[in-house]
């Protein structure tokens, strides 16, 4: 259906329609005549379609405000009075994507289905929700902050957002980030953290909350961003008849407006967590970069970026490494396009004290050679193929729709148009057109907005021991200092109050307010993957022919299942090492960019699990080659893969000892991000080989063999060298297979040229795969520069294929949705909290994520499988819990996910009869299933495996005979 300019539909007029060829899609943008709420629609044919409604909120101080508000508005509103709508939907919905995200100057509620039923359900929940929230003065102190009495009698702050900021502020490179941007401004809400600071969160007040609603979530100051092949018309009646019915008022959007940035070159120091064991400092040198509403210049400081940082190729990123001011280059570093004003940082990690202005001069002076001599043309198309490559991919992982929706936003959300974020794929041409008039177009934007711009700040970020400590310490203060205001009396009455309400669940007559999906309206079979078979003596090849917009992928595995013990440890960094190095002929750089310009990716990882019917065997191991390239590309691309292979010098040894520093520096840097899963990998090793293995590679032993690989390079570097000949040699003579995906003609290039690359590789010796030892620990925890604490406990399971696993499936479902959120969440205030089945491996994890507490949530693990053991769920939660479980079905492969997903389903032998077979038990499963399952798994508790990564003092909770307690370096 086509729309003309100035068309009324349900109170929605029309101010633009356009037909965008090159995106595939057409865009409409609409304004409703009573309210002002803006609309814009991407028509296309994705049946992922995906809302969002956003919402410009700029902060004015650091109490974080804005980010409480997202939590507390999915927490009931006027037509769903739910304690927590929000988690209810995730039980009841089949959605693709469910969340909400606060931006520093923005918030936003997105979610994505492919089922339209599905879709309304979340549609109108998501508007009621964020126009009439009930704002609940519980939901506040739970969400926001609240002071409490903890058992002792003594006054503490607790809250969901007041605990995910501590773990946010565990995170030294988070402080350089957060203030990277802040100290650039003057008087500007990006001169707050609209997250909040753990300090500062206690200063708001719940009314100041609610005057902030009333003020910033009005339809005038929203914009709705719709994305899928669902009725634009449909759509806007269900806005204009349900949702904007009651409003009738039309105010303008509240923008943010220019920010008046420091006039000189500013620098300023902090402390944070200590995750090394130096004394070195992390620290950026950071731009407030001009004029960033003008997509094409965007898109060129977005192209300048990449050419300075953007891969070990790139000039400003060798110079660095090269220099002897640092260990490696930050995760800080690049352009932050999430303001209004972008923000371009360069950051590294292993500054020595003393060398921070060093760094400084260093950067300005290494610019100013870049423009005095000019950018050598490799690194410029590296960026511009990079740029272009992403701009047509049909990307993974998260909802297309999500993608661009963010391209949007960057100038709608600030009075522009959204069309302009849209704009994008002609830049690339335009560009490369000003580049023929002005090949020096890089370096004048160098000078323009960098050299010749005093908006620059240096922020140093020093390593404390006692950081954790100081911040408890003035939390504490603050807690006192908060007490003092109010009878302690009266804050026992509320303690007790608001645990009352934290107990208190919805009524069944609440809970039908929220709609349902039913099994009838989900597919009553699993999805196949269509895809052909091609034999030959050496390979198994799986071919796809799906569309992938001129793209084509290629996955390939190689078995090392039969690996020799002395090799094992090396495998992770032969991974992280083997597209990363010198070749004979070529530098590093050299390498990188080539890889930039002739390909879309390449990577390289390890996928080891047991083979489904061989649950009694040693797992299999399967390294894995990804790449990626256009059609036009491919076959050059696949040159440069030989050559690395066939050339790659491991006895680069000044490279490969950066490697190191960035393996070991990034396991350091992501201690706290990434505990959990590190938790999950220690505890699940009691019970599985995989993840013995996977502990090994990619946990805390890995760290330690890292380190001292590192503390000893000198004396091991022929060693190591010889070892990563030998791994290249064992794992590329593995058995292999292929997946592709793409146009059919680019099958037999792809197919004979990974053949001849790799058939050369031959093992001189036929080992058998050793059995592994399980770990053999009961709970440990292992100490973290954290304020908080992230925990995984692991019981023995049932494997895929049984009836058995799929009652672990939905009772998972039920927990981490239902009792364990209500328990671990809501109550106990961490921010996130898990359950769930591995059918390989056989085993059942729970965990939880920025978590105040240690002893209690151990705890909560246990009591809530006594509930579901006692049958205390309701058939309704049952029913909602098997619809969710059907109907991730329903999502959609991206080409990239549907080719790795092919060749992954064959190494571990899921077929689609057994996947079938799954969705069968499923629907046949009774909720006394589910009870006995919980039953079964409590009668193991006691011989349950813990892990737990946090501050000391949380773990000293437990007691020395309850928990052995560890340092990093003991690994």
């Amino acid at each position: 259906m086509d729309f003309e300019k100035g068309q009324i539909i349900h109170n929605f007029e029309v101010l633009s329609f356009e037909d965008n060829l090159k995106l595939k899609a057409k865009t409409l943008h609409l304004q409703h005549q009573v309210t002002g709420l803006q609309v814009f629609h991407m028509i296309t044919d994705d049946p992922e379609n995906l809302f969002a409604y956003a919402f410009s909120t700029p902060p004015y101080d650091n109490t974080g405000l804005p980010h409480i508000l997202e939590h507390c508005c999915l927490a009931g509103s006027k037509n769903y009075p739910l304690k927590d709508p929000f988690q209810v939907m995730m039980q009841k919905s089949v959605n693709t994507f469910l969340n909400a995200m606060t931006y520093s100057d923005r918030t936003i509620y997105p979610a994505a289905s492919v089922l339209e039923k599905d879709y309304f359900n979340l549609f109108e929940m998501y508007g009621d929700a964020v126009f009439s929230p009930l704002l609940r003065k519980e939901t506040f102190y739970q969400e926001g902050w609240r002071l409490a009495l903890n058992a002792k009698k003594i006054p503490e702050i607790k809250g969901i957002v007041f605990n995910e900021m501590k773990g946010a502020y565990s995170d030294i490179e988070g402080i350089l980030y957060e203030h990277s941007s802040r100290d650039l401004f003057v008087e500007s809400p990006y001169c707050y953290d609209s997250g909040g600071d753990p300090l500062y969160i206690p200063d708001l007040s719940y009314e100041k909350f609610c005057d902030f609603h009333k003020k910033y979530y009005s339809p005038s100051n929203c914009r709705l961003f719709l994305y899928g092949n669902i009725s634009t018309e449909k759509q806007l009646r269900l806005l204009n008849e349900k949702i904007l019915k009651d409003y009738h008022h039309k105010t303008d959007l509240i923008c943010v407006g220019e920010s008046v940035k420091v006039p000189v070159p500013v620098s300023s120091r902090y402390t944070g967590p200590a995750v090394k064991d130096d004394n070195s400092n992390v620290v950026s040198i950071n731009w407030g970069l001009k004029n960033t509403l003008d997509s094409y210049l965007a898109t060129k400081l977005a192209l300048m970026s990449y050419v300075l940082l953007g891969n070990p190729g790139s000039i400003l990123y060798k110079a660095i490494l090269d220099s002897d001011l640092c260990e490696d280059i930050s995760d800080v570093s690049g352009i932050d396009t999430y303001l209004k004003e972008y923000i371009f940082s360069c950051g590294i990690r292993g500054c020595k004290e003393g060398d921070e202005k060093k760094f400084e001069k260093f950067i300005i002076e290494t610019l100013e050679q870049v423009v005095r001599d000019g950018i050598p043309r490799v690194n410029i198309d590296a960026a511009l193929n990079k740029f272009e490559f992403s701009s047509f991919e049909i990307k993974s992982g998260s909802p297309v729709g999500l993608s661009f929706m963010n391209k949007v936003m960057k100038s709608w959300i600030y009075g522009g148009s959204p069309e302009a974020g849209l704009d994008y794929i002609d830049h690339f041409e335009d560009i490369r057109k000003e580049l023929v008039e002005n090949p020096r177009l890089f370096e004048d934007i160098i000078q323009e907005q960098l050299l010749d711009n005093p908006v620059r700040s240096l922020i140093v970020v020093s390593p404390d021991s006692k950081f954790e400590k100081k911040l408890e310490r003035e939390l504490k203060k603050k807690a006192k200092s908060l007490a003092k205001i109010i009878d302690m009396d009266q804050l026992q009455q509320e303690t007790e109050a608001f645990n009352r309400y934290a107990k208190l669940e919805d009524t069944q007559e609440e809970l039908t307010c929220i709609p349902a999906i039913r099994k009838e309206d989900i597919p009553q079979t699993v999805r196949e993957l269509e895809f052909s078979t091609i034999e030959n003596v050496e390979t198994k090849t799986f071919y796809s022919d799906i569309f992938t917009n001129s793209i084509f992928y290629i996955a390939s595995s190689f078995d090392f299942t039969d690996i020799p013990s002395d090799l094992l440890p090396y495998v992770s960094l032969f991974s992280r090492a083997v597209f990363d190095l010198s070749l004979e002929n070529k530098s590093y750089d050299q390498v990188s960019n080539e890889i930039a310009i002739k390909l879309g990716g390449l990577y390289a990882a390890l996928d080891i699990a047991t083979q489904i019917g061989k649950f009694e065997e040693p797992p299999v191991k399967k390294f894995i080659i990804s790449m990626k390239a256009t059609n036009s590309l491919l076959s050059e691309g696949l040159d440069l893969l030989e050559e690395i292979v066939t050339t790659v010098n491991f006895r680069d040894f000044k490279r490969m000892k950066e490697i190191l520093i960035e393996v070991k520096n990034d396991f350091e840097m992501n201690a706290v991000s990434a505990a959990t899963s590190l938790s999950m990998s220690r505890v699940a090793s009691a019970f599985s080989q995989a993840y013995v293995i996977d502990d090994q590679l990619n946990g805390y032993p890995q760290y330690g063999f890292i380190s001292r690989l590192l503390k000893n390079f000198e004396e091991e570097k022929e060693g190591l060298a010889a070892k990563m000949y030998q791994l290249m040699s064992f794992i590329f003579a593995g058995q292999r297979v292929y997946s592709f995906s793409g146009e059919k003609k680019l099958l037999d290039l792809a197919q004979s040229r990974f053949d001849r690359i790799f058939s050369r590789f031959s093992k001189d010796h036929g080992l058998e795969a050793s059995q592994i030892e399980l770990n053999s620990f009961k709970n440990e925890g292992v100490v973290i520069p954290a304020n908080v604490s992230f925990s995984a406990v692991a019981l023995k399971g049932a494997y895929i294929g049984t009836k058995e696993f799929c009652a672990y499936k939905i009772l998972s479902t039920m927990m981490k949705t239902g009792v364990l959120w209500d328990i671990v969440r809501n109550r106990n205030g961490a921010y996130g909290v898990s359950s769930g089945i591995n059918g390989s491996e056989g085993v059942f994890l729970f965990s939880s994520y920025r978590d105040p507490e240690t002893v209690k949530t151990l705890a909560a693990y246990k009591e809530a499988l006594e509930y579901f053991a006692a049958q205390k769920f309701d058939k309704e939660s049952f029913d909602s819990a098997v619809v969710s479980v059907l109907g991730k079905e329903l999502r959609p492969l991206r080409p990239s996910e549907h080719n790795l997903t092919v060749l992954r389903r064959y190494n571990y032998g899921i077929t689609e009869q057994l996947r079938q077979l799954d969705f069968d038990f499923i629907k046949s499963l009774e909720p006394s299933d589910i009870a006995n399952a919980a039953k079964t798994l409590l009668a193991s508790f006691s011989d349950s495996v813990a892990s737990f990564s946090a501050p000391e003092r949380l773990l000293k909770l437990f007691g020395e005979k309850e928990i052995v307690i560890r340092k990093l370096s003991s690994f």
